[in-house]
């Protein structure tokens, strides 16, 4: 009776991924009995696959004295395989867990199926920043693996105070997106707020984070950004320590800062390399520059449209003079 409700469980799985042509669907035979081993090749971890799940179940095999009672067994206490497992008898979570890079064990005898996680997508290596290059500090920035990135992230922030919520979005891709914040730094109404607007998100996929930006900013009438794009990790942690919040998505080699002041939309990533005095002489700066950039445009057509008198006639009548007339192209 579990046999044949195990084959049902393979041919439930079977008939979800159809029409699925890279699925591997591998037969062992152990101890009189046929299971099966399902994977899909491209994302999952082969050498992992091979030496930690296939091998130990081959060489299982040649172990005559054994029996299946006896497999079983080893195999829940986690005398055979060196990999943690989970078990699930749900046949649709069983075949998203596949598509998602796991591997599959079923045995016919249990009522539940091995689930492993060795997922391994194709990624690039950690590069330098492109957009935000700076000369002091480092230069390493996020990539499109989300794992990766998190890994940076923890590599500068030892503490347990540091959260990650994970999500995942989207009811086709099932996009992996993270809140990071340090507990006790930040306001809990933001991180609540943010939390409630993740949740809410019903869409069919996100393949950006600016995708998932515009959705978490419905309903928000304001010309000014929301969020604050980056794409360096020590950015990102001297933002958490600061008392914001981060959101980083897979597949999307940047992430979101909140809340956005207009000061730090004027700082620099290698503010945070130099002295107090120096970093805030730099910031006073740019903001200097950037009301003068705001009000010098203005400032001279209001004067020589309204008010031509207070310029100097020379001054003037060079302003007034056509190209044409002008002695560099006399």
């Amino acid at each position: 009776m579990k046999s044949k409700t195990q084959h049902v469980l393979v041919e439930q799985i079977k008939a979800r991924l159809a029409n699925c042509e890279d699925i591997v669907y591998q037969s062992l035979r152990m101890h009189g009995a046929k299971c099966e081993l399902i994977y899909i090749e491209s994302i999952v971890d082969l050498i992992v696959l091979h030496e930690h799940i296939i091998s130990p179940l081959i060489k299982e095999t040649a172990l005559v004295q054994h029996h299946l009672i006896d497999f079983v067994d080893r195999m829940d206490r986690g005398d055979l395989l060196s990999i943690p497992f989970k078990r699930s008898s749900d046949a649709e979570a069983i075949a998203n867990m596949i598509v998602e890079g796991r591997a599959v064990f079923i045995v016919p005898s249990v009522p539940e199926a091995y689930l492993f996680d060795i997922v391994l997508y194709q990624k690039r290596a950690v590069s330098e920043s492109q957009n935000e290059l700076v000369v002091n500090g480092p230069q390493e920035a996020f990539i499109e693996d989300i794992s990766t990135n998190l890994s940076l992230l923890r590599h500068k922030i030892k503490h347990t105070d540091f959260k990650t919520v994970r999500y995942q979005i989207g009811s086709y891709t099932k996009t992996e997106v993270y809140l990071l914040y340090v507990e006790g730094l930040c306001k809990p109404e933001i991180v609540d707020q943010l939390d409630q607007q993740l949740k809410n998100i019903a869409i069919d996929g996100t393949f950006g984070i600016s995708t998932l930006s515009e959705h978490m900013k419905e309903g928000v009438k304001s010309p000014f950004p929301q969020f604050q794009y980056t794409e360096r990790p020590d950015s990102v942690a001297a933002s958490l320590l600061e008392g914001r919040v981060g959101i980083i998505q897979d597949g999307t080699p940047s992430a979101l800062l909140v809340p956005v002041t207009l000061m730090s939309l004027l700082q620099s990533s290698e503010d945070y390399y130099h002295s107090f005095f120096s970093s805030s002489w730099m910031r006073m700066i740019r903001f200097l520059f950037a009301v003068l950039s705001l009000l010098m445009p203005s400032l001279y057509v209001a004067i020589t449209t309204f008010q031509p008198s207070i310029i100097p006639t020379d001054l003037l009548i060079t302003i007034a003079l056509p190209a044409r007339t002008s002695p560099s192209l006399r």
